[in-house]
C-alpha cells in the first residue's frame, strides 16, 4: 500500500534498520481482532535474532519518520532516565519483607520505566469504559490545547477532545527494550485469547492493561501511605485505648504479587518527543524551518503564544543542532506550498521557501542542518516539540 512505502522509505532515508513486517498480507481474526498481529509480534520477540538487550520499535504502516533512529534511541533513554526517577520520588523503593531491615540505598525503586507508548487524545475504548477515565492526566496544562474554529478541522471543532492533552493510551506506537516487551506481549496475548476482554480488539486490551497498572500503582501507594500513618499511631502514647486508623482508604484487598502482575512499567510520551499520533491533533502542528524568522512566529504567532499561555521562543530542540541530516531531502515546491497553505502562513513564507530552494540549488554540497529542513512541529507543547515520527492511522 501508499501509506506502508511511505512508513518504509521514509525509515531506509532516516537510517532505521531494516524492519520485519508482522502478519503482512494476513487475514486478520475476524472474532478476536488484533490477536494475530499480536501473537505474531510475540513469536517475532521470541525469535533467536532479538537479544534482551535488543531496542524494539513497533509502529503501524501509517507511520512516517522524521528524525534518524539515533535520536529516537538517545529520546528514548534520555525519557526512561527522567520518568523513572520520577516515579522513584513518588512510589519509593521496594519496602522491606521477612523482617529485613535494609537502607533506601539498598533497596531496589518499587517502579521503573520499560515502554514507552504514544499518547493520543482519543481512548481506544468506548468512552463509558472504566480504561478511559482511570488513568493519569497528562502533565501538561490543559489551557494550552484549547484553539479556534480556524484553526481544527469541523471534525475535531465537534470533538471536545481535541482541546485536551493527550493522554490516553496509543495502541499501535511503541518502544522499549525486548527483555520488557516478552512479559507484556505474553500476558496481551494471554487476554486476547483466552479471556472475554480479548473478543473486543486488541487497542480496548491493550489500554485496559494500562488503565489497571495504573490503578494498581495509585492503591499501592495509597496501602504505603496507610501503613505508614498506621506505624506512627501505634508508636505513639494515646488515652484513646479505641483508636483505629484504617490501612486502606481504599476499602481495597491488596495482595502485592497480584499488584505486581499489573505492573510493565507503561509510560506515555505526553510531549510528543518520538511519537505524535496525529488524531484528533491536526490544529497542534505547524510545518517550520528553524532558521527562518518568520517560520518561527508563526507557530505559533505572538497572539497565538499569548492564547496558548505559552512564554517561551520556540527553538529548534538541542539534540537536533549536532545531529547529522538524512543523505538526501527531496523538496517539492506544490507540496511545500499545500502544507503552508494549511498551516496558516503567509506570502512572505512562500517567498522564503524560493529563495532558500535556489540557495541550496547553487550549492548542493554544503551540509544541511535540520533548521533548514521544513519540520512537523507540535507548537501547543511548551518551547514546541519535533517528533521523530508521525502516525496518520
Amino acid at each position: 500500500s501508499v501509506n506502508l512505502c511511505k512508513t518504509l522509505l521514509s525509515a531506509a532515508i532516516l537510517n532505521y534498520p531494516p524492519p520485519t513486517l508482522i502478519s503482512y498480507g494476513e487475514s486478520p481474526d475476524s472474532e478476536r481482532p488484533g490477536m494475530d498481529v499480536v501473537k505474531n509480534t510475540f513469536s517475532f520477540l521470541l525469535g533467536k535474532e532479538v537479544h534482551d538487550d535488543d531496542l524494539v520499535l513497533i509502529v503501524d504502516k501509517d507511520t512516517i519518520f522524521q528524525l534518524p533512529a539515533s535520536v529516537t534511541i538517545s529520546r528514548f533513554l534520555h525519557t526512561s532516565q527522567d520518568t523513572s526517577s520520577k516515579l522513584l520520588s513518588k512510589y519509593g523503593q521496594v519496602p522491606n519483607t521477612n523482617g529485613t531491615n535494609l537502607p533506601n540505598s539498598q533497596r531496589p525503586p518499587k517502579y521503573t520505566h520499560k515502554i514507552l507508548f504514544g499518547a493520543t487524545k482519543s481512548c481506544s475504548s468506548p468512552l463509558d469504559d472504566p480504561a478511559c477515565h482511570s488513568i493519569p492526566e497528562s502533565p501538561l496544562p490543559k489551557d494550552i490545547y484549547s484553539c479556534s474554529p480556524s484553526q481544527a478541522s469541523q471534525t475535531e471543532v465537534e470533538n471536545e477532545e481535541v482541546n485536551h492533552p493527550p493522554h490516553h493510551i496509543s495502541p499501535s506506537l511503541l518502544i522499549g527494550r525486548a527483555s520488557s516487551l516478552r512479559p507484556f506481549y505474553k500476558h496481551l496475548s494471554e487476554l486476547l485469547e483466552f479471556s472475554t476482554q480479548g473478543k473486543k480488539s486488541s487497542q480496548q486490551t491493550i489500554a485496559q492493561i494500562y488503565s489497571e497498572q495504573e490503578q494498581a500503582r495509585v492503591l499501592s501507594l495509597a496501602s504505603s501511605k496507610s501503613n505508614r500513618l498506621a506505624s506512627v499511631f501505634t508508636n505513639t502514647k494515646t488515652n484513646q485505648e479505641d483508636t483505629s486508623i484504617s490501612t486502606n482508604p481504599l476499602n481495597q484487598t491488596l495482595d502485592a504479587d497480584r499488584i505486581q502482575n499489573y505492573e510493565f512499567g507503561i509510560s506515555l510520551d505526553y510531549i510528543n518527543s518520538i511519537f505524535q499520533a496525529m488524531q484528533s491533533s491536526s490544529a497542534d502542528i505547524e510545518i517550520i524551518r528553524f532558521y527562518q524568522a518568520s517560520d518561527v512566529i508563526k507557530g505559533p504567532s505572538k497572539s497565538q503564544a499569548a492564547l496558548y499561555k505559552i512564554k517561551r521562543s520556540i527553538h529548534l530542540p538541542a539534540d537536533l543542532e549536532n545531529a547529522p541530516p538524512p543523505p538526501f531531502v527531496v523538496l517539492d515546491k506544490e507540496e511545500d506550498e499545500e502544507h503552508i497553505s494549511n498551516s496558516n502562513s503567509n506570502e512572505n513564507t512562500t517567498s522564503s521557501l524560493d529563495e532558500s530552494r535556489k540557495n541550496n540549488d547553487e550549492d548542493t554540497n554544503t551540509p544541511q542542518s535540520w533548521s533548514s529542513f521544513p519540520l512537523w512541529t507540535n507548537t501547543r507543547v511548551p518551547t514546541s516539540s519535533v517528533p521523530a515520527m508521525l502516525n496518520f492511522h
